[in-house]
């Protein structure tokens, strides 16, 4: 019986020697052997169904915002809700993209826009695209750029930048920007190269400074994420230049009128104004 634990003892000393020797060979030959525990963004070169990002807008005036946005890119659909600081309070506009509309609900506002959603027909991009993008995107496509590579863990960021690069925006922004500066932009990727994070921003030529900065961060990968449109009688429907109206009112047009910087308030060519909660055919 002695002989028998010996032998035991023995066998099992061998085993936890070669679960040893083992770990520390894996761990030598491994140039990341933490990365899969460590990585909860991981997506194993499976496309995501969902993903939640966390979208930051800054700008060197008055004007900034964050997001918290739901995307389904089995549905084609995605759901944020849009906060907005002012001098006199914070806008919330809970958005909400489906196939062939976006919903624009004032969960804090309602009795100052005059109504409670707009919709607004759109083509919504096929998003199962981005979804392709994000599980390891094609960055040897990107060209005529400055790049610089940086390893942090098992994080890996590419930066990207471009004096003299030309902008070209819609009309109408709350912030003024130059034709060209400095674009530099930036995609971060996990240890399987998913797409972990973004940035974007535009300096003046002459300054590194930026003048807006846009930025975005993936909180997690496939996590449940259903976007459904709102009841149809709190919602009124418009095109791109109704909507335009509705932000002419003269309510909302004092509440925005610091943060547009147009002191009436109006957005840039609005001139036609809806009294107080007048709906829009």
């Amino acid at each position: 019986m002695a002989r028998a634990n010996r032998i035991g003892a023995v066998a099992l000393a061998t085993v936890a020697v070669a679960l040893t020797v083992v770990g520390v060979v894996v761990a030598a030959t491994n140039t990341n052997p933490l990365a899969v525990t460590r990585d909860p963004l991981a997506l194993n070169g499976y496309p995501p169904r969902t993903a939640d990002v966390r979208v930051t807008l800054t700008t060197g005036s008055s004007v900034d915002a964050t997001a918290d946005v739901a995307i389904n890119f089995t549905s084609n659909s995605a759901e944020g809700v849009v906060q907005v600081p002012l001098p006199v309070a914070s806008l919330a506009v809970d958005v909400r993209v489906l196939p062939h509309h976006v919903y624009l609900g004032f969960t804090n506002l309602p009795s100052i826009v005059g109504v409670g959603w707009l919709a607004t027909p759109v083509t919504v991009p096929n998003l199962y695209g981005w979804s392709l993008e994000l599980t390891k995107p094609d960055l040897y496509l990107i060209t005529g750029f400055a790049k610089t590579i940086t390893h942090s863990g098992y994080s890996t960021t590419y930066t990207y930048s471009r004096p003299h690069a030309p902008v070209s925006l819609p009309n109408g922004l709350p912030f003024a920007l130059p034709s060209s500066g400095l674009l530099s932009f930036s995609i971060t990727t996990g240890s399987q190269g998913e797409v972990t994070g973004a940035s974007a921003t535009l300096a003046s030529n002459s300054s590194a400074t930026p003048l807006v900065t846009l930025s975005a961060t993936v909180l997690s990968y496939n996590a449940p994420a259903s976007v459904v449109a709102p009841p149809r009688r709190d919602v009124t429907r418009i095109d791109g230049r109704t909507l335009r109206r509705v932000f002419g009112t003269s309510s909302i047009g004092s509440l925005l009128g610091p943060l547009l910087g147009t002191g009436s308030g109006q957005l840039p060519g609005s001139t036609t104004t809806v009294p107080r909660g007048a709906s829009v055919q």
